[in-house]
């Protein structure tokens, strides 16, 4: 049974280039293989709910990645992860400060 998919991402070229570089790299983030890896497969018109099941990544995850790239582009590439983004640190700063004193 096939997904009904959305409509294709469109990608200039130049756009296309730069994700296909990106999502074959041995050396960039994965989080940004992944993105490109998504926006590839929504730009060969791939559902979202396959593109999902196949990077690994959640539907929601699919639709922001694709809804970024309409507003933004390739802008954000190799920007910095937002604050407050990931796993906190499970050992107070105090602590780390600490250790380091011992240590250095």
């Amino acid at each position: 049974m096939a997904s009904n998919a959305a409509a294709p991402l469109a990608l200039l070229d130049s756009q296309r280039r730069v994700l296909e570089t990106l999502s074959r790299s041995s050396t960039a983030q994965v989080r940004l293989v992944t993105w490109a890896r998504v926006l590839l497969l929504a730009a060969d018109g791939v559902s979202n709910v396959e593109i999902a099941e196949a990077t690994g990544v959640s539907r929601p995850t699919v639709l922001a990645w694709r809804k970024a790239f309409t507003v933004d582009g390739l802008s954000w590439v190799g920007a910095p992860i937002a604050s407050g983004r990931g796993r906190k640190p499970s050992i107070p700063e105090a602590k780390v400060a600490e250790i380091e004193k011992l240590v250095g």
